[in-house]
Order: C-alpha cells, then structure tokens, then sequence
C-alpha cells in the first residue's frame, strides 16, 4: 500500500499545488511495510508531519527517503527512532520524499497530519 501526498479529499492539490493540510490513517500487518510517499518523483512530503505510531503491542520501526531514487534509513533520532514498543507522536521536521513504517508481532496503526 502506497498512499499519495494529495490524494482522497486532497486531490485538488494535484491540479493547484495547494497544500492543504489533510490527515490519514494507515493500518500495518505484522510482517509488512507501507510507504507514505509524495506524489512525484520530483516532489516531497510538506516539512512539517504530525506522525503518531500505535503498535499494539508489536513493534514498529519508521525509515525516510530523502529522494525518489534513494534509500531508505532508519530515523536516527527521536520518538520516531529505533524499535518503537509504545505510542509515540512525533514531527518529522524536514521534507522527505517518503516515509516506510515496518511492524512485527501485531497490526499496526499509523495516524498521520499534513
């Protein structure tokens, strides 16, 4: 599952570079990814996301791409870093191109805010 920067009730964003600010949630299977990514290879995701990770007993681990054609690592700091075993709310304070959250031993569930 890839949600999009700009989709659902944001679609316009795609027409007119609106950056209205939206919110999702995602669900995690354990033993799976999901990537929350921009909508281009040359765009990101707005500076400033509000991400809260609830792994319900499981663990869940949150990985950046800077660029389109990049790699992923690790968060290497903050509430967002390493195994994360409780809720953790966070802002990811830079622009990415994609945002992958990873969880083991339980479904996961991923609020996220523009």
């Amino acid at each position: 599952m890839v949600p999009k920067f700009g989709s659902g009730l944001n679609g316009l964003n795609d027409i007119f570079g609106d950056k209205t600010m939206g919110s999702q949630v995602l669900t995690v299977a354990s033993g799976a990814s999901v990537v929350y990514e921009s909508q281009g290879p040359t765009a990101s995701l707005p500076a400033s996301l509000t991400v809260t990770v609830d792994p319900n007993g499981g663990t869940v681990t949150v990985s950046t791409r800077t660029a389109y054609a990049g790699s992923y690592h690790a968060v290497a700091d903050g509430d967002l870093s390493g195994n994360i075993t409780s809720v953790k709310t966070a802002v990811l304070g830079g622009a990415v191109n994609a945002v992958k959250f990873t969880a083991s031993g339980a479904t996961a569930t991923i609020e996220i805010a523009e």
